[in-house]
């Protein structure tokens, strides 16, 4: 396979004119999800969220959270995840990160964050993501009263959050003291005292379903006098109430630990150690939390969980990982309510009033519900309804049923990609040249004039015919349980088809070589719920033509028929300038939390930052690396070894092929290099990727230079 070079078949967008979103305009565009490939429960809960939140497939990330520390975190997940949303080119907009249920909820932090009144020993795994950009200051010590930028709990409206954006004082700013955050969130626990997967699944339906629906209901702000130490908010609650009652929202203040005997509850904030949820009735989309010690504790059964909240009923709670003391800045205001009223998503809302980083606190539950927003209805009317080639224009119309805003922008992706930007009177074009053949997700997501820039989106297919490229999948049977076995048919026309694998997200899960064939993968391998899977053509030009999707439907089981693994050699393509997740794709027909993946060789060019046994291993590509290396592996498990399987890196740069000399011309000199490295026996000049040097690379380079650089 062509080594060097590699013409890249995402486009990278060009600056725009005007900036649109100054902000978030929190959707699922801006959510990136990551889940354990090892844990079969993290990736059903993941595979859930996606379908039921339409989150991009590019969007998801299959690596396990945790580390074994937080220097280890910031050795091995921070640079996999930041350059993994970078080689996708996603990193523009990807604002929240939500954590699928895994194995941990917290680990060690190395006595770093100081705290007079308990020492700070562990840090939250989503928190760890919030606090990415900022790791560095985190790891050379910080007192756990520093401030998070983002922070500003007056107002009733906030400016919607975004990754990119420095904040201070809860505002852009361009100031030395300003911060970029992610907003990190754990989707849930499974563990001792967390959820059950059920309870996970009925959360994340009934919070998609509540949003822009804005019940009528209270919000309940409790008095417990008898624990004044966990009682610390009550300070706030008039002033909240107040600013509440005269933007519509009803309000209680009430003496008590819980508000029971009530049954329209859309909001709780309390303080207590133990919580008695009976004859109450919480509404889908509310946010609760209780001020106490261990809320998010899961390794002791003292004290109510977080996760009882989500049993009851809740969208979201938030809660310690450890003693965190009585810092009211540890902890949501209460203004959380207001703002989260007002239309913002419980994520941006809760972010909003943590006044200090979030160290040991984590968000527990589904950060996108936004239960009193007033979503935007978007329509293309002028659609492609046929396969495309050149230039596309689409002509967005935007509504919503907000009394004082209107729908005054938009945006194109494509498979989860910016490509456009327009205002309300625009049109935004896509150039299809830009992007691969075949099927890609297209959607145009709409944003209203508020501060907080409420989206909605519309979602249709785009399928384009530049080049004459295409793949194609056909699954027999798509309803299955977690131990079937099943067959996916791809193929490629083309005699410059090198290999077409099957994709779960942007992942490779089995491959097949040539122009294709039937592989067959153990369900498992790809989570229960409703995954969606495509077929990936890779030609000898290093270009790749994707299938339209196939969704299945795998019932969340226990498997028990048991047959040794098969692993699939794959061609991974690693930028040279980002760090990289490496899939190791297999058929794993025993249990996958006792299966162990092993390399057989390292990487020539990479650091290997994480090679643990996991279904995959991140490295960090050395300076200059070029051409590809091979890297063997292979998976032991119960029912014995699999075969021997190669992954062959192929670092490619945004270098076109043809412009062998990197003058950014393309000219004779560029076929005296070639020849030149032909002549070396330089792995560059296997343009057709057969291994061989021949002479049909020396034509290959010619129709690659015939078809020029974007």
């Amino acid at each position: 396979m062509r080594a060097e070079h590699m013409k890249i078949s995402r486009t990278t967008v060009a600056p725009f004119a005007f900036v649109l979103c100054a902000h978030a305009c929190a959707g699922p565009e801006q959510l990136v999800l990551i889940a354990d490939p090892q844990d079969t429960t993290s990736m059903y809960l993941a595979n859930v969220y996606m379908h039921e939140r339409d989150v991009p497939a590019s969007n998801f990330i299959a690596m396990h959270p945790g580390a074994a520390n937080h220097l280890a975190f910031s050795q091995q997940n921070a640079p996999a995840f930041l350059g993994t949303i970078a080689s996708r080119n996603i990193d523009d907009h990807a604002d929240f990160v939500l954590v699928a249920p895994s194995s941990q909820f917290r680990f060690p932090v190395s006595s770093t964050i100081t705290d007079s009144c308990s020492p700070v020993n562990n840090l939250s795994i989503s928190s760890a993501y919030t606090l990415i950009p900022v790791q560095s200051e985190v790891l050379g010590g910080q007192p756990v009263s520093t401030p998070n930028r983002y922070f500003l709990p007056t107002g009733t409206m906030l400016p919607a959050f975004h990754s990119n954006i420095n904040w201070l004082a809860g505002q852009p700013s361009t100031n030395t003291n300003a911060r970029m955050y992610f907003l990190g969130t754990m989707l849930g626990y499974t563990g001792t005292n967390g959820n059950t997967p059920a309870e996970l699944v009925d959360m994340i339906e009934r919070s998609a379903a509540s949003d822009g629906t804005r019940p009528s209901g209270t919000f309940y702000f409790m008095n417990n006098q008898a624990d004044p130490a966990r009682n610390v908010r009550f300070g706030q609650f008039g002033s909240v109430a107040t600013q509440m009652n005269s933007i519509g929202a009803v309000t209680q203040i009430i003496n008590g630990i819980m508000p029971n005997g009530q049954h329209d509850i859309l909001g709780v904030m309390t303080g207590n150690a133990t919580l008695d949820f009976s004859n109450m009735t919480i509404l889908p989309g509310a946010f609760c939390d209780h001020l106490t010690s261990f809320a998010a504790t899961f390794s002791t059964s003292s004290q109510t969980k977080v996760s009882a909240w989500i049993a009851n009923g809740a969208s979201a709670s938030a809660g310690a990982i450890e003693e965190p003391c009585n810092y009211t800045g540890k902890f949501p205001r209460a203004d959380i309510h207001k703002f989260y009223f007002s239309g913002a998503t419980i994520g941006e809302a809760w972010f909003r009033t943590m006044q200090y980083q979030p160290y040991q606190l984590t968000f527990y539950g589904d950060p996108l519900t936004r239960t009193f927003a007033h979503i935007p209805s978007i329509s293309v009317p002028n659609a492609p309804t046929s396969t495309v080639s050149g230039t596309v224009t689409l002509s967005p119309q935007g509504t919503t049923t907000h009394p004082s805003a209107t729908v005054s922008a938009f945006r194109a992706f494509v498979d989860g990609v910016l490509m456009d930007e327009a205002g309300a009177t625009q049109n935004l074009t896509i150039d299809t040249t830009q992007i691969a053949d075949g099927w890609h997700e297209l959607r145009v997501v709409g944003y209203d004039d508020t501060p907080m820039e409420t989206s909605g989106t519309w979602i249709g297919s785009l399928t384009v015919n530049n080049n004459g490229m295409s793949a194609t999948l056909n699954v027999p049977t798509t309803i299955g349980s977690m131990e079937t076995d099943l067959d996916f048919i791809m193929q490629a026309p083309g005699s410059t088809v090198t290999q077409v694998r099957l994709l779960h997200g942007d992942r490779v899960v089995a491959s097949a070589q040539g122009n294709g064939g039937t592989v067959q993968l153990r369900a498992q391998m790809l989570g229960a719920g409703k995954p969606t899977v495509q077929a990936e053509a890779v030609y000898a030009s290093g270009q790749r033509v994707r299938s339209a999707p196939v969704q299945l439907d795998i019932d969340f089981d226990n498997a028990t028929a048991s047959a040794a693994p098969i692993a699939f050699d794959y061609a991974k393509f690693v930028s040279v300038d980002h760090a990289a997740v490496v899939e190791l794709p297999a058929s794993v027909a025993t249990d996958l939390s006792s299966a162990s993946w092993q390399l057989l060789g390292l990487p020539a060019q990479s650091s290997v930052l994480l090679n643990d046994g996991s279904p995959y291993f991140m490295i960090e590509p050395n300076a200059g690396a070029s051409g590809f290396d091979d890297v063997p592996f292979k998976v032991t498990t119960s029912a014995g070894d699999s075969n021997t399987a190669i992954v062959r890196i192929i670092y490619e740069d945004v270098v076109c092929y043809a412009d062998c000399d990197g003058s950014g011309t393309l000219n004779i000199f560029d076929y005296i290099c070639f020849g030149n490295q032909y002549a070396a026996g330089d792995p560059y000049a296997d343009c057709d990727g057969s291994g061989t040097l021949n002479i049909f690379d020396y034509i290959c380079f010619g129709n690659e230079y015939a078809a020029g650089c974007p």
